[in-house]
């Protein structure tokens, strides 16, 4: 589907406009207005982030949503430590 392509490029490339996700999926095919409605539904879903105004000049960037950073690899010594007050559950 459409917007597990889209999910899966902000994944791998995060910090792109809506544009440069469309030119990555689609090259100079475009699709800008169907990718920008599905940045828009991940958003909204909290699936994904983004930064900026979303205006010319300051483009909305998308990022990986807040779930994506609390699935990093397990990693030794980690667990329980209570750093930053977070508590991460594996």
């Amino acid at each position: 589907m459409l917007i597990d392509d889209v999910e899966r490029t902000i994944r791998q490339k995060p910090g792109l406009t809506a544009t440069q996700i469309a030119a990555e999926l689609f090259g100079l095919d475009g699709y800008g207005e169907r990718v920008r409605a599905m940045c828009q539904a991940l958003h909204a879903s909290g699936r994904i982030e983004r930064d900026g105004d979303g205006r010319p000049g300051s483009p909305f960037k998308f990022y990986p949503g807040e779930s994506e950073v609390r699935t990093a690899p397990k990693s030794k010594g980690r667990r329980g430590s209570g750093g930053g007050g977070h508590d991460l559950k594996y």
